[in-house]
């Protein structure tokens, strides 16, 4: 297996061009090492999590491997796949692997070992189109609101309505609010600003009740 073959990775990293190594077969450590001996002389690197089974069952996978190189190491990582499927190395996306490697096969019952963990042209074609629906999908971990969104939100959230026809001058009880769509006035865990407040003209039942209608 290459990744041990210190003597050969010296000897290619050297020419300074990209390196792809795929990792199958290999602990972390000698993986480490590997990476240690190229680095140094190549940093045009990028380092495949594989499991060498043919096919590789999918909880044999192991995907996480691929966002701890890109962490650990500080390089490009990608997913070599033997599994037998088209997600999978889709999927590899969401760990940040940038370059998938898939066997590729005219007949996948066809005799020899790679043929039934290798893809067809069909296959090939959704492998691309998941990822690039997967790659697009990521984004980031801020939690906010798109356009749409804000639409929708306007649309199907709740606003505080009155359960009855109020007067100018009740207090308003719980039991006089209600919660309807769509959201125009106060959201629900607004409640607190008109709870108890006397208001200051009438309301009619199924009237969003906003803070300018009672006194502060």
């Amino acid at each position: 297996p290459l990744v041990t073959h210190i003597p050969l990775l010296e000897h290619v990293a050297k020419y300074n061009k990209p390196m792809v190594l795929s990792t199958g077969m290999h602990t972390f450590a000698e993986v480490e090492r590997a990476v240690k001996t190229i680095l140094p002389l190549n940093d045009k690197l990028i380092l495949l999590q594989c499991t060498t089974s043919y096919p590789t069952n999918n909880e044999d996978v192991n995907l996480s491997v691929i966002k701890r190189y890109i962490n650990e190491f500080n390089v490009l990582a990608g997913y070599s796949s033997h599994d037998k499927g088209v997600v999978i190395p889709a999927a590899s996306v969401l760990f940040g692997s940038c370059f998938i490697e898939k066997h590729f096969t005219l007949d996948r019952t066809m005799k020899g070992p790679d043929h039934v963990c290798s893809v067809e042209p069909r296959g090939m074609e959704m492998i691309k189109s998941y990822t690039r629906a997967l790659e697009a999908s990521i984004g980031t971990e801020q939690k906010n609101l798109s356009d749409v969104e804000l639409l929708a939100k306007e649309k199907y959230g709740y606003s505080c309505v009155a359960n009855k026809d109020l007067k100018k001058g009740d207090s308003i009880t719980k039991k006089d609010i209600g919660y309807k769509v769509p959201s125009i006035g106060l959201r629900p865990d607004q409640i607190d600003l008109i709870l108890n407040k006397v208001l200051v003209r009438d309301i009619k039942a199924d009237t969003p009740i906003t803070q300018e209608d009672v006194l502060s």
